[in-house]
């Protein structure tokens, strides 16, 4: 029996749906209750029945979570890099917050700690089946296993090079934008890097990373949507020749693509908050402030 097999199972118990689950995974629906039906093959038992337009659990069901559980916790310690000390905490954020934050998170946690970029949604998953310990995300999915905390919240607008755009129409001005859409996620969101789906703008630029798109922008060619506290913290090392400054939009238009969003610690409901994950939280809380 494969490991990832008894891990999706867990999963769609978590989250209570095969089609949250399969959301979660960024796998389809078809081919999530396909490695079901071949997990159950391989047992030789039922561990899920249709119920309504749901699924339940049966007893044999309800023994393979409790004791899949622990097998999935015994395989992920012994895959842990031997190289990190086991009281090394296990990180997740979104791109852009951990750009921002590694180098403070790291001085603040000296004695050791992994730090993952992952997708929201990504990050839920992994805390749930014990490969990470905690995270942050911007975009929460729920989940009744886990506990989301709102810590802070940040603003976002445009950039462009200071010298670059002045006086040019805001319709006309190129941007820089993710290359790829958010997963299907509870707030609705598609558009990567926050922007106003109301608003048009020109995007002839594609970047599959933050860092990337950054060096792009730099080049003076093409403008941004990034948080503040990132490009505040880029500019302080970059030659001012060099340095991203807010578009300069007229007012109205500034309004509209204003936008904030939401930062979110996530941890297992199981656990309390730990002394490094405070730590954490702190480093995280202050890189945010504008």
């Amino acid at each position: 029996m494969e490991t990832d097999r008894l891990k999706y199972f867990c999963l769609i118990v978590d989250t209570g749906s095969l089609t949250k689950a399969a959301e979660v995974l960024g796998v389809s629906h078809s081919g999530l209750s396909k490695a079901m039906s071949v997990l159950q093959d391989e047992l030789g038992f039922k561990i899920l029945i249709p119920k309504g337009r749901g699924l339940e659990l049966t007893e044999k069901g309800r023994e393979l979570y409790e004791n899949g559980r622990k097998i999935l916790e015994m395989v992920n310690g012994l895959k842990q890099n031997k190289a990190f000390s086991s009281n090394s905490a296990r990180i997740a954020l979104p791109e852009s917050l951990a750009l921002a934050t590694a180098e403070s998170i790291t001085t603040e946690i000296k004695e050791g700690i992994t730090v993952d970029d992952l997708d929201s949604g990504e990050i839920e998953a992994r805390i749930l089946d014990r490969r990470i310990d905690f995270g942050f995300t911007f975009v929460p999915f729920p989940d009744k296993n886990l506990d989301h905390f709102k810590i802070a919240s940040i603003h976002l607008a445009s950039f462009a090079n200071v010298n670059a755009f002045r006086g040019k129409d805001s319709e006309m001005i190129p941007y820089v934008i993710p290359s790829s859409e958010l997963k299907e996620n509870p707030l609705s969101l598609k558009i990567r890097d926050g922007w106003n789906s109301t608003l048009t703008r020109q995007t002839p630029f594609r970047a599959n990373s933050l860092s990337i798109a950054l060096k792009m922008v730099q080049a003076g060619e093409c403008a941004i949507y990034a948080p503040k506290f990132l490009v505040n913290q880029l500019n302080a090392r970059l030659h001012k020749d060099y340095q991203l400054a807010e578009l300069d939009l007229s007012s109205a238009r500034k309004i509209k693509e204003r936008s904030q969003r939401d930062v979110f610690f996530v941890k297992r409901a199981s656990e309390d908050e730990s002394k490094i994950m405070k730590r954490v939280v702190k480093v995280i809380r202050q890189i945010c402030k504008d």
